[in-house]
């Protein structure tokens, strides 16, 4: 029980992320506004997810939910890398373009997208023809923790995917030398950092060291940190 209640820690900072996004009007993160929406509430599903199987008894209906929560988390991915591309060339420079008119016109965009999307969709099917987990249980000291094995050829996948935000991560940082406004340059720095130190936590802790349901609470619990700096960062105008 305790570390179900830890690993759901982060969800109110996901939710609070995600309402002072709605809030936002003027900030530079305007033009990326929905998919920045998009990519925080498949995370808050996630975790919302992976709380409720904490309660679940049938062991079907525990693989089913595991597999929709790593689908989730996969997919949960994909508008954060197109928010990072987007914001790292500039978005700003296409004031009347959709962001959907820019991947049609925007090579340089749009392929890195089509990776990403093929990269996630291939993980997802694996999942779910796959199954690639088992699960363990531990009691020690507090109290019995259910938590989930990666199969190693999978945890591999998920690694590779986190390896992809390095691409927009560094554009990013690209450009906030670029950009004249200390609080937009110092956002385009902390962002890509919080999303680094928000992978590395939630993969080292939940997929590839894990061996105890509070191993992979403390990877959810170090991701707060994280969370709660974006949280702080949307908040600003």
């Amino acid at each position: 029980m305790v570390h179900t209640l830890i690993s759901a820690s982060p969800i109110p900072f996901i939710i609070a992320i995600v309402v002072l996004l709605a809030k936002q009007r003027g900030s530079y993160f305007r033009p990326v506004q929905t998919l920045l929406i998009i990519g925080h509430s498949l995370l808050a599903t996630t975790l919302i997810l992976e709380f409720i199987r904490d309660f679940v008894q049938t062991i079907e209906t525990v693989y089913v939910l595991t597999t929709l929560a790593v689908s989730v988390a996969a997919l949960s991915s994909l508008p954060l890398i197109l928010t990072g591309i987007l914001l790292g060339k500039a978005y700003t420079i296409y004031p009347k373009k959709s962001i959907l008119q820019i991947l049609l016109s925007d090579r340089t965009v749009a392929l890195p997208i089509i990776i990403v999307a093929g990269y996630i969709a291939a993980l997802i099917l694996a999942a779910w023809l796959f199954t690639p987990f088992s699960f363990g249980v531990i009691t020690d000291s507090f109290g019995t923790s259910f938590f989930v094995i990666h199969e190693r050829w999978y945890s591999l996948g998920l690694g590779g995917l986190a390896l992809l935000v390095i691409y927009p991560m560094r554009l990013m940082i690209k450009r906030s030398r670029e950009v004249h406004s200390k609080v937009v340059s110092k956002a385009l720095i902390v962002l890509p950092v919080s999303w680094l130190f928000l992978g590395a936590s939630l993969y080292l802790f939940k997929v590839f060291l894990v061996t105890s349901g509070m191993i992979a609470a403390l990877g959810t619990l170090l991701a707060s940190i994280p969370w709660a700096a974006t949280a702080y960062l949307y908040s600003r105008p």
